[in-house]
């Protein structure tokens, strides 16, 4: 019944999600294990306000799920690559500069440093290993700080403390959030500023090289939303492939947006393309969609994770099956002069004649118990039928303001005061606090399969 229905739409020329029902929670086999991270992990610096080291006097737990991979497998041991993201930070007022006012975001650790990892799993469960920062050419790290504005990877974020007292910003900064081995010593990286493609040589933590929308990356990428770059990074036969996490925003004209760009790029040729990804219709805003992360089984397949909160209220976790076999290359590729992304319906991008990547839904990861927003990591070990999955715990912090909900109706300065739209000076304090301890646990879980992956693909 699923062939025939996958035969029809593709007579149909339809190149969609098909309907099939994913695998239940009786079909399958679930490893939970909580990540044991030693203390000397913690993130912890002189730079931290005392009122922040009050709020957590061993240092904030270490994150690692923004990424995952596999690294080794042999005599009964699992090690994985993990990676963490831009650092501690926390949701915070608007900034104003004189007349201006932007987005900020507060850093409670500004000299922070993003960094790689691995994870060592056995039948005593998983442990983290190893840390190793990303650094520029010269070694010295890099921060997770934003990129100024005006320049190629700008969020238009003020990065603050937590006293809402400005920071600088870093033009080599980065935000990872997806990570893969390449298999000669080096890792690819993808990042959400940019967004960028990083390689990173595996010892030493040193990026090699950075693509960027127009340096080597199709210009198109910087229309991507603020902290929704890259999610996903993958590698297959010496090409890369990075997932755009939500639709593109252009010039405020694309809210009805139905896909996500999937861009291939070759390391050898330094060619690129680029497909479309459809969404699920299950959002109140297109925007709404966030991918989670991307994996290559070869011969143009992929699993990838989409997730976030539906209209109905109900948060989804879902891996979903992608096949580029057939599908359309979006590069140079405009509708009456007007980028795709402005064709509001699947329909309409296939009467233009584009064909959207295919895509089946084989797992929804809370019909097995996963609790947690963010599941950002995915990889799949050796026999092809076990999944390990893993989620990040945004450093185990929130941001508070007494009852405040929306922080763009508040507006802070450099009087460290923080008001109202109408200039009103607040009592309530800006903090960073402790998540509850079940929010800031790293889990890894191995999730079997009944069959091999490859043989879902019947679609």
């Amino acid at each position: 019944m699923k062939l025939h229905r996958a035969l029809l739409a593709l007579s149909l020329g339809y190149a969609s999600t098909l309907s099939a029902a994913p695998l239940t929670a009786e079909e399958v086999t679930v490893r939970r294990l909580q990540v044991q991270v030693p203390s000397t992990f913690a993130v912890k610096s002189d730079a931290m306000s005392a009122e922040v080291k009050a709020a957590f006097p061993g240092g904030f737990p270490q994150s690692l799920g923004s990424g995952l991979a596999l690294k080794v497998a042999k005599a009964g041991k699992l090690q994985f690559w993990v990676l963490n993201d831009r650092g501690p930070n926390g949701d915070s007022p608007l900034w104003q500069d004189g007349t201006q006012r932007m987005s900020s975001k507060v850093f409670p650790v500004p000299d922070f440093a993003p960094a790689f990892g691995v994870v060592e799993v056995s039948e005593e469960g998983a442990r983290l290993l190893e840390m190793q920062p990303l650094r520029d050419a010269q070694g010295k790290a890099l921060s997770g700080r934003p990129l100024p504005p005006g320049s190629v990877g700008s969020s238009l974020e003020m990065p603050l403390t937590d006293r809402l007292q400005a920071l600088s910003y870093d033009a080599q900064g980065v935000d990872p959030e997806g990570i893969v081995d390449a298999g000669d010593g080096t890792l690819w990286l993808c990042d959400e500023y940019g967004p960028f493609l990083l390689q990173v040589e595996a010892k030493t933590g040193r990026v090699l090289q950075r693509l960027a929308p127009g340096s080597g990356l199709p210009d198109i990428l910087r229309y991507r939303r603020p902290n929704r770059g890259f999610e996903g990074v993958a590698f297959d036969h010496g090409k890369v492939y990075g997932l755009v996490q939500s639709t593109l925003d252009i010039e405020g004209k694309t809210e009805d947006a139905t896909f996500v760009r999937l861009v291939e790029y070759d390391a050898r040729s330094k060619q690129t393309r680029n497909f479309a990804v459809p969404i699920e219709p299950v959002y109140k805003k297109n925007r709404d969609a966030k991918m989670g992360d991307l994996l290559a089984l070869g011969q143009g397949r992929f699993l990838m994770v989409e997730q976030g909160k539906g209209a109905d209220g109900v948060m989804r976790n879902s891996v979903f099956l992608l096949d580029l076999n057939g599908a359309s290359d979006l590069q140079q590729r405009t509708v009456e002069g007007k980028p795709l992304e402005s064709i509001n319906s699947r329909q309409g991008l296939l009467s233009q004649g584009i064909q959207l990547v295919r895509k089946e839904k084989l797992l929804e990861m809370r019909d097995l118990g996963w609790m947690e927003e963010k599941l950002e990591g995915i990889t799949l070990l050796p026999d092809r039928q076990t999944l390990a999955v893993a989620n990040d715990n945004d450093f185990g912090l929130k941001a508070s303001l007494g009852k405040q909900k929306d922080w763009e109706k508040v507006v802070a300065d450099s009087s460290g005061q923080v008001k109202d739209l109408s200039g009103k000076v607040l009592e309530e304090r800006y903090k960073i606090e402790a998540q509850a301890a079940s929010d800031s646990r790293s889990r890894l879980w191995l999730v079997k399969l009944p069959k091999k992956v490859d043989q879902y693909f019947g679609f």
